[in-house]
């Protein structure tokens, strides 16, 4: 006999998963245009810093990640971004960039990225929703392509 189970039903083994839409188990920098306003209730403000801005914040050895719309590793100090330090495990996903996930979770500073938490970390942990948008390239791919100006930079 055949087994016709997809791979979801046979890792869930008969457990029942209950089913949620992202914006209402996250909460993110920004409302969303196309979201009515009733499902987007609190919205988290950043200091964003330009792109320039950021060049000379940079310090080896710093303790507050610059969150720049790349990949990266590089860093800051407390001393020089003072009031607009963020704290706080989230996900960062770049605005008109190149279409890449970020996951971070301490001190932070950021250029122009929408940044996601989960509301709540018991029914939502915040890797998983990095894993699942990391799935989701295609589509902030068309996101951002049909949302801005111009169309991300080739790799």
């Amino acid at each position: 006999m055949k087994n016709n189970r997809t791979f979801l039903e046979k890792l869930l083994d008969g457990a029942e998963v209950e089913r949620k839409p992202l914006w209402s188990i996250t909460t993110w920098d920004k409302r969303f245009n196309a979201v009515e306003k009733e499902k987007q209730p609190k919205v988290i403000k950043y200091h964003y810093y330009l792109a320039s801005e950021l060049k000379p914040l940079i310090v080896d050895g710093g303790n507050v990640k610059l969150l720049t719309t790349n990949e990266s590793d590089i860093w800051t100090t407390e001393e020089l971004v003072q009031n607009n330090i963020s704290e706080g495990e989230i996900i960062a996903i770049p605005w008109g960039g190149n279409p890449i996930v970020q996951y971070y979770k301490g001190k932070f500073v950021t250029a122009d990225n929408r940044i996601a938490t989960s509301n709540n970390t018991k029914i939502l942990d915040n890797k998983f929703l990095y894993y699942f948008l990391l799935s989701k390239l295609d589509v902030i791919l068309f996101i951002t392509i049909f949302t801005t100006k111009s169309p991300p930079r080739k790799a």
